[in-house]
């Protein structure tokens, strides 16, 4: 059976637009589609690791203004493993300071290791940079940290892996209640965090007796990872100049009951 001029058109016009479909098909899924998931992790994470950075920042300034007040100086002393004697309302009662200094910093370690694994494997480029940029800002985020102290690199990176819950496809930090009820509920879970916990009384001891630095080192290197952020236009539309110091923890604490 001939086919007719008419049809040879016809059918040499439905293949090119077949052809043409599947040659868009590609291109979208094997190159718009990456960028545009790559562009969208970059900043999925964004706003919520500056958020981190900046609690972080304005609780040790606010550390560092009351060290003098011999209550906010001892209630930041408190180690859980040696002070919590099975009470488990010592959590947010005395132990409470020391445990917002060890929740803000281990909510950062969470969001710094979130951050680079979603990164590790977005194929693009601008991600591949962006990582490298990350990872050179993180270094110098666990130098602060680990500096003449008891905190290792490799420790404060561990502490931001186990200091995660999985989301439904996400993952996220645990909340300070979480993060007390563990402490109380988890001998285990208590114990890795020992670490930070003494981590925390050192450095405010070695601040009241005089020997400052590591808390200044580690305001500046946030002050790094919040200025790539900005600069890499990450905040998903932030209003970040409206983030001001009462996002941290009161500086006048609760009398102990």
């Amino acid at each position: 059976m001939q086919i007719s001029n008419v049809e040879q058109a016809l059918l040499s016009g439905i293949l090119s637009f077949a052809a043409g479909a599947f040659s868009s098909l590609g291109l979208y899924k094997y190159y718009v589609e990456p960028i545009q998931v790559g562009a969208a992790l970059r900043k999925k994470y964004g706003a919520a690791l500056w958020i981190a950075a900046k609690e972080l920042q304005v609780h040790l300034a606010r550390i560092q203004d009351t060290l003098n007040d011999d209550k906010v100086f001892n209630s930041l002393l408190k180690i859980p493993v040696n002070d919590w004697n099975q009470a488990p309302d010592w959590f947010t009662k005395n132990g409470f300071y020391t445990m917002a200094t060890a929740h803000k910093i281990a909510t950062l370690s969470a969001w710094l290791y979130v951050y680079q694994q979603e990164m590790l494997f977005s194929p693009t480029k601008a991600s591949g940079e962006l990582l490298s940029e990350i990872y050179g800002v993180a270094s110098i985020i666990r130098r602060a940290f680990s500096e003449s102290s008891c905190l290792w690199p490799e420790y404060f990176d561990a502490i931001g892996s186990e200091y995660l819950e999985r989301v439904g496809d996400s993952y996220r930090p645990l909340s300070f209640s979480r993060f007390c009820l563990r402490c109380g509920a988890d001998q285990a879970f208590l114990k890795f965090f020992d670490q930070l916990h003494n981590f925390v009384h050192l450095t405010v001891k070695d601040e009241r007796r005089g020997r400052k630095g590591r808390i200044g080192r580690i305001q500046e290197a946030l002050n790094e990872l919040m200025g790539l952020l900005e600069r890499k236009k990450l905040l998903v539309g932030l209003q970040k100049e409206r983030i001001g110091k009462d996002i941290s923890s009161r500086s006048v604490l609760p009398d102990e009951t």
